[in-house]
Order: C-alpha cells, then structure tokens, then sequence
C-alpha cells in the first residue's frame, strides 16, 4: 500500500566521529567518519569521509584535516555545508522535498540546534524534525519508546555521552559529558608515549582500543608501529593492553557517576520500571570489553548491549521514528 504523502522519509546521524544517512527504498547509504581534508594553499576539500581518514597523519604541509562536528557541536558551520554536499551529491534528489529526522545531542542549546537545522535546510526538504539522539539510541535498541514503560539509557559515543530517560516518547530527565571514545583515543597516545617512549597517530590509538582495552584483567598484546622519541627513527612496539586498565576504569567511573546523578532525580516509579527493564548500552565505545559485567556489578540491573548493533543504534532508531510520525498523522 502507498504511502498517503509520497515522499521520502530521510534520516541524518551527524555525529563527531561518523555521519550515517538513511533515505527510505535505498537503505544507509552513508557511514563514513565527519570529517575533510583541505587543502590550505589552494582553499579546496581534497578528501573527505572514508578517504580523508585513511590519509591522517600522511599529509602534505598545505594539507589540514578538519572536523566539522567536534563534541557534538557544530565547530564550523562551512565545512559542514560542503561535507553534506560531498557525502550526498548523488542523492540530492532523494532528499529534497523529504521529510528528515536529524538526531541531535542531547543537552546542545537551542541556538546549537538551530545550526544543525540550518545546515540541513540547504538541501531543501520538506520538513525537518530534530529528536535528541539518546532517546533514539534507545529506539534503535529495540525498546518501545512510546510505552508507559521507562528506559534507562547510556549512548557512549566518539564525542558525547548521554544518559537519558524515557518514558512515553518523553524525556523525563537527562544529562552528558564530551568525554567520549574520541577523548580516551587521546589518552591512549599519552600513555604510550610515557610507558614506550613513542609517538603514535589517532588511527593507531582506536586500533589499540578496539584490540586490547578491556574492563576485565586480560593478557592481551598488540604490535603496533610508532615512532620512537629517542632515536627518531620508526619503531614497532608490544603494547600490554593492561597498561589502560585504569584509564578505561576512570571512563566508567565517570559514566556511572552520569548514570547515578540521573537516577537521583527520577520519580520512584521510574526506577521501579528501570529495575525491570535494566540499562540500556549503546555507541561505540559501550563494545570495550567487560563492560557489561562492569554496569551489572555497580548497579545490580540488568544490561543490554548489543555488540553488533551498538554503534548504529542512533541511525536505526531514526529509521523506525517514521512508525512514529505515521501515528501522529492518524490522531
């Protein structure tokens, strides 16, 4: 059966490490990282998502890598206008007169949000809805949004992280810190040059992560290469996964407390729900290992957490927000 309005229904995850676009019929036809190259000399983009990655820390003198979201926060408002274009060039007409569903931190001001509209507006759609992306991280999960039940949520991502809970598409209460899978990639570089005398680049940083930074006491190893401070030449080194055990640990530290400053402030009858439904992980950064058993042990609830989904629970939760719309329409 035909759709009564006919038009497209587009989603938009702009996220500080990856941008992820969705147009209904085609499926996700964007996942790439945000972010350019450009080259100064010469005021022209020459690589950017995917490319522009894969040529960090290889550049030229007249080259800048250049992040158009930072902390959830637009950080240059022309940047992010050209990065669109590039990233949906092919789909113009897809998109425009759509109607878009943009995810958007949590806890950014108005004027912050009114940005982020307006540099989707350039391509035209017909309408635009801004929901906040922890409740649609939770949506994505596969919980029910729209119940009477309330869910208790952790989206762990690159450059925010929010605790958010939700109760009949509600907010009830919220709140997040910058201090993402991006800031701990950063730590990662500080810690190998003090234990291993050598510098590494960020690509190598997320490596490491997703190797060996585990909450759980593990013997894992990686052989990474870097470049050695005191000779000056190239170098490959073992790095010892258990030189981050504190670090990962004072993440979570500071994620639980997130979580426990949001549960003070909820009605007794939402934890009575939450005790129920347990806490809900997503993004990146919530696949380290051991993390599971690190949330079930503090706060004695179930968690959830899917692995293969977790980094694409904002998107999907887009996706299925249409359902949401479509019963707006009909009331």
């Amino acid at each position: 059966m035909a759709k009564k309005n006919q038009r497209n229904y587009v989603c938009f995850d702009l996220g500080s490490c990856n941008t992820r676009i969705y147009i209904s019929g085609k499926g996700v036809i964007y996942n790439e990282p945000t972010l350019l190259v450009k080259d100064i000399k010469k005021d022209k983009i020459t690589h950017y998502g995917k490319n522009a990655r894969e040529v960090i820390g290889k550049l030229t003198k007249s080259q800048q890598v250049c992040y158009p979201i930072v902390g959830g926060v637009i950080s240059d408002f022309s940047l992010l206008n050209k990065y669109l274009k590039l990233a949906i060039d092919k789909f113009l007409p897809d998109i425009r007169d759509s109607i878009i569903t943009v995810a958007c931190p949590s806890m950014i001001s108005e004027l912050e949000k009114s940005y982020l509209v307006k540099a989707i507006k350039i391509l035209e759609p017909h309408r635009i809805n801004v929901v906040e992306d922890g409740k649609l991280a939770i949506y994505g999960a596969g919980f029910d949004i729209t119940s009477n039940n309330a869910y208790l949520g952790l989206d762990i991502g690159g450059g925010t992280v929010t605790a958010m809970s939700v109760v009949g598409n509600s907010i009830i209460s919220q709140t997040s810190t910058k201090k993402g899978g991006s800031s701990f990639d950063a730590e990662i570089t500080k810690l190998i040059k003090k234990h291993y005398n050598t510098l590494i680049g960020e690509l190598t940083a997320e490596q490491i992560k997703v190797s060996v930074v585990s909450l759980l006491k593990e013997n894992k190893k990686i052989s990474v290469f870097g470049y050695d401070i005191n000779t000056g030449m190239p170098t490959n080194i073992e790095v010892d996964g258990n030189v981050f055990n504190k670090l990962v640990v004072s993440f979570y530290e500071r994620y639980t407390s997130l979580i426990s400053a949001l549960l003070e402030k909820l009605p007794k009858e939402a934890i009575i729900d939450i005790c129920k439904t347990g806490l809900i992980l997503t993004g990146g950064f919530s696949k380290i290992k051991g993390v599971k058993e690190y949330m079930e042990e503090f706060f004695s609830l179930p968690v959830h957490i899917s692995h293969k989904f977790a980094s694409d629970a904002v998107i999907n939760g887009a996706i299925k927000y249409e359902n949401i719309y479509e019963l707006d329409d009909q009331t």
